[in-house]
């Protein structure tokens, strides 16, 4: 591997050609807002290159995202593999795949609530290699059940979804795991309006690992890895498992803030581009980062043997923030307390100041500074 380290950019995973296609599919994509005419609503149009793509109706906003696992499931696979011996001589009808099954929904609903979608309906896209794969019950029933906890958490209906059998071109012995969901905003009132104010405070909600963002460079290092996923952390967790813990929904705390009134001016979930999407807002503004969250010990261990200086990991893993809001200091106290309510650690992280044309996202105690043409995705 080069010295530069296990980044996404070392192990395959180039935005720098990915995000282009992403922006002329959304400027071909506007040519094409003039049909909704034909159904009596229009877009937003600073919805696009949003997490989340939405319409204006009379009385009420609808949101829809498109969203995929990426590649946790091949760690999945693995564990899979790896701990059946074990499942074996305690008789355990367990997979790994409910744990992947929360991630994927999780991906998509996370990307809903920041511009205050509320979930409706979530929709799941399982491609195989070979239709043999759901023959394994233990695998399919852990997806089922995982999938339909994450949709009750998130508040929300599972509505279906599509399993094509793509034999040559995805791997027998694998699946592309992805969904959809759409939501709506009513009353028009609780759009988040990325109303962001210089003097914002930056809230972060704790993850719970890796996510799903970053597990390209983290099987990578498994590779490289003596015991690979069995390799023990400093918490003794194994490797394989500490990758493998389900993500974060952050929907009951974003839905419940909105509900008691919280002013949010913009939220963030914390995925591709790690820190650096915090600097998401068309609108410059500088992000002071002034108190880090202690990083599981996931994120000590992919940054020691992937060989990461600071500023690689944090636009590589999100560090452990999941999920961020910018709120007036006033409110602060209000969404702590909401996600404690739901057992998640929230803490003010810093500030959002207004330097002009200057947009940046500056780590203050690990002296990392992101500038605006590191993030190009509009």
């Amino acid at each position: 591997m080069p010295n530069s380290g296990f980044t996404n950019e070392a192990v395959g995973v180039k935005y720098g050609d990915m995000d282009p296609f992403k922006i002329l599919c959304q400027l071909a994509g506007l040519q094409t807002a003039d049909q909704l005419k034909f159904h009596g609503v229009r877009e937003v149009p600073w919805s696009r290159g949003e997490s989340v793509y939405l319409i204006e109706e009379e009385d009420q906003y609808t949101g829809h995202v498109e969203e995929g696992l990426g590649t946790k499931n091949l760690a999945a696979e693995m564990m899979d593999i790896l701990s059946a011996w074990e499942r074996m001589v305690k008789n355990l009808k367990q997979s790994h795949f409910s744990s992947i099954a929360q991630c994927c929904v999780a991906m998509i609903v996370n990307d809903m609530i920041t511009l205050g979608v509320f979930p409706m309906t979530v929709l799941m896209h399982l491609a195989v290699g070979d239709s043999k794969w759901f023959k394994n019950e233990v695998r399919s029933n852990a997806l089922i059940a995982g999938w339909q906890l994450a949709c009750q958490t998130s508040r929300c209906s599972w509505g279906g979804g599509e399993t094509p059998t793509l034999r040559d071109v995805v791997y027998p012995r694998t699946v592309v795991l992805s969904g959809s969901g759409y939501g709506r905003i009513k009353p028009k009132e609780r759009l988040i309006m990325k109303n962001v104010q210089s003097g914002d405070a930056i809230v972060f909600f704790e993850s719970s690992g890796i996510h799903a963002n970053g597990l390209t460079p983290a099987r990578e290092i498994a590779d490289t890895l003596t015991d690979g996923y069995l390799t023990r952390l400093s918490d003794n967790s194994t490797f394989g498992d500490a990758l493998l813990t389900p993500t974060h929904i952050y929907v009951p705390i974003i839905e419940d803030c909105i509900l008691e009134g919280v002013e949010i001016h913009y939220g963030v979930n914390i995925t591709g581009h790690g820190w650096k999407k915090l600097m998401r807002l068309e609108e410059p503004f500088t992000y002071a980062i002034n108190t880090l969250p202690q990083p599981q010990p996931i994120f000590q261990f992919l940054q020691k043997h992937g060989n990461l200086t600071d500023k690689q990991a944090y636009e590589t893993f999100n560090m452990g923030a999941g999920f961020a809001v910018y709120v007036p200091h006033s409110e602060i106290e209000k969404v702590i307390a909401i996600a404690r309510r739901h057992s998640i650690s929230a803490w003010c992280s810093g500030k959002i100041r207004k330097q002009g044309s200057r947009k940046a996202v500056w780590i203050q105690p690990l002296d990392v500074l992101y500038e605006a043409e590191e993030l190009a995705i509009r």
